[in-house]
């Protein structure tokens, strides 16, 4: 769940992909795609790498290939979210980039969305053309309008060390602690508490029974009968008792429960060749061009 590689559009061959989502929560994620968001109704806080951003009804955001970023969206919230595959626009985008990501929108984003996601759904002869045509065309729109800078590829080592430590945990999975989550990134305790929840938006903690229940998903799905102490163990969770109870909470079942087709939202624990969805299990996904 973490800023774990994201790439959505292994799901086929086509360039974008467009969702538009009621109450949108996602835990710290990054992707070679740019995404653009734009807020329909309601309010919703963005996190784009160490920067927040508080978007509005009419306001959009722009968030470049790479680019550590979680979304955060109020009660009754609607986004348009849009990926697009970077070589579209990188006579524009490798170069350039946005002086600050969030902007209102004059440019009607979200009725150019929908008419993207038509070509998408409806896959008339020549629709990856048309739709790479359209994206293209809005992205020309919005940087022909907004302030711009030259592009710099932020190399912040924190970020990268970030990266690494999201890594380092899923490989430790069983014996990851708090303690050495904060060694490996030279923090103190304190310190490391308050960066975390920061840059993820939640708790060292949650993140890690996150990935963790996530991880025992995956197993029950592939070995059923496997025995529930064992289960807890290679999980990384030291009693039955609250390996059940976290279980329960994040998936709405019990380990021995667990409907053989259930999926979990958060993908952490796939390889980076592999598909990645960040979206909390309590986000809505009301239409998208692919499913």
């Amino acid at each position: 769940m973490l800023a774990k590689y994201e790439q959505r559009l292994s799901r086929g061959e086509d360039p974008i992909w467009i969702g538009r989502y009621l109450n949108l929560h996602n835990i710290s994620h990054w992707h070679l795609e740019h995404e653009l968001i734009v807020c329909e109704r309601g309010r919703a806080s963005i996190m784009v790498n160490d920067n927040l951003f508080e978007l509005s009804a009419g306001d959009a955001l722009f968030c470049p290939s790479g680019d550590v970023h979680y979304i955060n969206a109020n009660e009754n919230n609607i986004l348009y979210v849009c990926l697009y595959d970077k070589a579209l626009t990188k006579g524009i985008t490798d170069k350039l980039q946005l002086k600050t990501p969030a902007f209102h929108d004059k440019y009607k984003i979200a009725y150019k969305l929908t008419e993207i996601q038509e070509e998408l759904v409806h896959k008339h002869r020549f629709y990856t053309f048309r739709a790479s045509a359209l994206i293209t065309e809005l992205i020309v729109d919005i940087f022909r309008n907004e302030p711009i800078v030259e592009r710099h590829v932020d190399k912040a080592i924190y970020l990268t060390k970030y990266k690494e430590l999201l890594n380092w945990i899923e490989v430790n999975i069983e014996s990851a602690t708090f303690q050495e989550a904060a060694a490996f990134m030279n923090m103190s305790e304190s310190y490391f508490s308050r960066w975390f929840s920061k840059i993820s938006g939640m708790p060292f903690s949650r993140y890690l029974n996150t990935v963790r229940i996530e991880f025992a998903v995956d197993i029950l799905l592939h070995d059923p009968s496997i025995p529930i102490s064992s289960l807890m163990l290679e999980c990384g969770f030291s009693t039955i008792r609250n390996f059940n109870r976290i279980f329960k909470t994040m998936t709405g079942y019990s380990p021995t429960q667990l409907p053989h087709n259930y999926t979990m939202n958060v993908r952490t624990l796939a390889a980076v060749q592999n598909r990645f969805d960040p979206t909390l299990k309590n986000s809505i996904l009301l239409s998208a061009d692919q499913l």
